[in-house]
């Protein structure tokens, strides 16, 4: 990849989901409205940055504890089990040192409504508070972790967990049973002074409600929709580019920092940087491409796996130019699966099955005979490999033994 400090990656989501994305054009991102809950002195505000996806919510209140709550909140409505994930932080020094902000969980936007939160406070005490019922004194498991910046807030049945952990560190979670909350509740984000006569402001990214799949989900057989985000390797923040009901899968970045390809259904696709519509790539005859696929290191061609329709053979390799065009067939045996394209061009590295075991293979970029370049009876399929000149760093499940170099 050439450009740095940039990671793409796509994740599975549930449908229901997808609705929260299509919402980020408007001016609170993922979130239905934003209102001041309790009767606060100063009317707090949520601004939505599309951007970078990210949120600057300011709010006053006297406080959230015993049987009244007083915040600012940036919420919707959700069904059922959940899992709210953000990072977040207090701007400036504040007033108060128990100024708070988090995720919170409530079954109703009045002071005293039965709630869940995941709290952080400015001198860095961090917990799960709750309320079971309305009006009931609010209480509280601390977690040991001071001054987190990832919190996440999950239900699952009667249960919330509380995940939280500086960034890139280990989480720390903790359960409490025996919430006897109604399916829906008002999820969102919130910030409380802890002084009524100020306001206090944080910021949040990397935002997220996702909602898990429902119990009997087949994985890879009931495909539950995807994003396809960005992610700044140097400080983190992820970006939701676009995003689908069905699975897009695995997304390579162009040598020339325009675009993504990817493959979903079968296709390959080119999604243009800025743009919200990818279009299809001509692979001609070749339309049951799997996510094995290589852009070559001078960003010409685009190697590829693609079933063949015949089952005594499977997935075979093809090369395409990476404009689209008609594809040369590389491997005329399968299966093979593609996964490594050598810095000079010379040759392709993939896995195959060419007698009882799979091993590891390469043949010259424009077709010819194969090399094997492992032997042992091991499955070398789930396995990285780093092309470095003329050798490579193989990777598998278990030990393999190399015959020759790429």
């Amino acid at each position: 990849m050439k450009t740095q400090h940039r990671l793409i990656f796509y994740c599975f989501i549930l449908v229901m989901f997808l609705p929260n994305f299509i919402l980020s054009q408007s001016s609170i991102g993922i979130f239905e409205s934003s209102a001041d809950v309790g009767p606060v002195l100063h009317q707090g505000k949520t601004l939505y940055d599309p951007s970078n996806q990210s949120y600057r919510i300011s709010g006053a209140g006297e406080n959230i504890w015993f049987t009244k709550d007083e915040f600012h909140y940036a919420y919707k409505r959700v069904n059922e089990n959940f899992i709210l994930q953000a990072r977040g932080k207090l701007i400036g020094e504040g007033v108060d040192p128990h100024r708070k902000f988090g995720w919170m969980v409530r079954d109703g936007l009045d002071t005293t409504a039965a709630m869940v939160s995941a709290t952080v406070h400015g001198d860095g005490l961090t917990a799960i508070q709750y309320r079971k019922k309305a009006g009931m004194n609010i209480e509280e498991v601390k977690s040991p972790i001071k001054m987190p910046d990832v919190i996440q807030l999950e239900r699952r049945g009667r249960s919330f967990f509380l995940s939280v952990a500086r960034f890139g560190e280990p989480f720390w979670t903790v359960e409490v049973p025996d919430f006897d909350l109604p399916q829906e509740l008002y999820a969102g984000l919130f910030v409380c002074s802890h002084n009524k006569d100020v306001i206090e402001t944080a910021e949040f990214d990397n935002v997220r409600i996702v909602i898990p799949p429902k119990e009997g989900y087949r994985p890879y057989r009931d495909y539950i929709g995807s994003h396809i985000e960005l992610m700044d390797v140097m400080n983190g923040n992820r970006k939701v580019i676009y995003t689908a009901p069905n699975s897009l899968q695995a997304p390579n970045w162009t040598n020339d920092d325009k675009a993504l390809i990817y493959n979903s259904e079968g296709l390959i696709y080119r999604l243009n940087f800025g743009s919200d519509k990818p279009e299809v790539l001509n692979t001609d005859f070749v339309t049951r491409n799997n996510n094995d696929h290589v852009i070559s290191f001078d960003g010409k061609m685009l190697g590829l796996s693609s079933s063949s329709g015949d089952p005594k053979y499977g997935s075979l390799v093809y090369t395409v130019p990476i404009g689209g065009g008609k594809p040369t067939l590389i491997t005329p045996v399968g299966p093979s699966y593609l996964h490594g394209w050598s810095p000079n061009g010379k040759w392709l590295t993939y896995t195959a099955q060419r007698t009882a075991d799979y091993n590891i293979y390469k043949v010259p970029s424009k077709g010819g005979k194969e090399i094997q370049l492992t032997s042992a009876p091991t499955l070398d399929d789930a396995w990285n490999i780093a092309l470095m000149g003329n050798t490579f760093i193989l990777t598998p499940p278990e030990p393999a033994k190399c015959n020759s170099g790429v």
